[in-house]
């Protein structure tokens, strides 16, 4: 406005002018496009709990870790055959829940049953013969997975054991028929060459 006129005839031209009405409509202008900027990001806190319903059933592979897995009679080897089977299986699952219990002489719960799979794919490439007793406990690992499936559920449960059959440790017939008795459903995958 300097530039434009003189300060005492700028005053007499525009007697309403206000400096400080102009400072305020230039922050109320910046803070309108900042809250404009957020209001168009969504910005959420807290938690929100939201209750879905599976209708698919609840599967829960059994994978066997024990050395004799790591026989190269399938290629690369029977562990790792296993894992791309399973993998595959996970990509073409919709709406079930799926886990993974590894076991050798001991069976561990490697991934709780989940709706998760980018997770389970995730925890499938950790899984390895690492384990701290050796043997093959396929009854064990049903006891474990009988164990891990959610009571109040609704969902059909199915077990899939993956293995190459060798069972050195206890009952797998016994243990199958006690999760048969429960409404679980255990199906087998034997992994080697026939001979």
């Amino acid at each position: 406005l300097k530039s434009l006129a003189q300060v005492a005839l700028l005053r007499k031209l525009i007697p309403d002018f206000s400096h400080i009405k102009a400072v305020l409509k230039f922050i109320l202008l910046k803070v309108g496009i900042v809250c404009l900027i957020i209001g168009m990001a969504r910005p959420q806190y807290g938690i929100d709990e939201v209750e879905t319903v599976t209708k698919g059933a609840d599967i829960l592979l059994a994978v066997d870790v024990s050395n004799s897995m790591l026989a190269q009679d399938l290629s690369p080897n029977r562990l790792d055959r296993a894992k791309l089977a399973i993998e595959q299986l996970v990509n073409q699952l919709k709406g079930e829940r799926i886990g993974i219990i590894t076991f050798a002489g001991v069976s561990d719960l490697h991934v709780a049953v989940t709706n998760d799979y980018r997770s389970v794919k995730s925890f499938l490439g950790s899984v390895n013969n690492d384990f701290p007793v050796q043997g093959t406990a396929i009854g064990n690992a049903l006891e474990l997975a009988i164990k891990s499936f959610d009571k109040e559920s609704a969902s059909a449960k199915v077990v899939i054991v993956i293995s190459d059959g060798e069972n050195h440790e206890d009952d797998a017939v016994e243990a199958a028929a006690k999760a048969a008795e429960l409404g679980i459903v255990v199906h087998t995958i034997g992994l080697g060459s026939p001979d």
